[in-house]
């Protein structure tokens, strides 16, 4: 379960950095998402699965590459 919610935080706080950076709105990534926003607003505060579908669309109207990077755990 943690390594779930470690995910889904890394990927909406990723996301959340590049569009202030960018100064995007979630109206905004909804307009060019063709979405509402509540679907963004649940998107990014984890309420709603994000499938790497939409996070490559996200990427792809922020104008960003997405990079996933996996290692070993160190917990073990």
């Amino acid at each position: 379960m943690f390594l779930q919610e470690y995910c889904i935080l890394s990927a909406t706080e990723e996301i959340s950095r590049v569009m202030e950076e960018k100064e995007v709105m979630k109206a905004d990534l909804a307009r060019l998402l063709g979405c509402s926003r509540a679907h963004v607003t649940q998107l990014l505060n984890g309420g709603r699965n994000m499938t790497l579908r939409t996070l490559s669309d996200i990427c792809m109207v922020l104008n960003v590459e997405p990079v996933i990077t996996l290692r070993a755990n160190k917990t073990k």
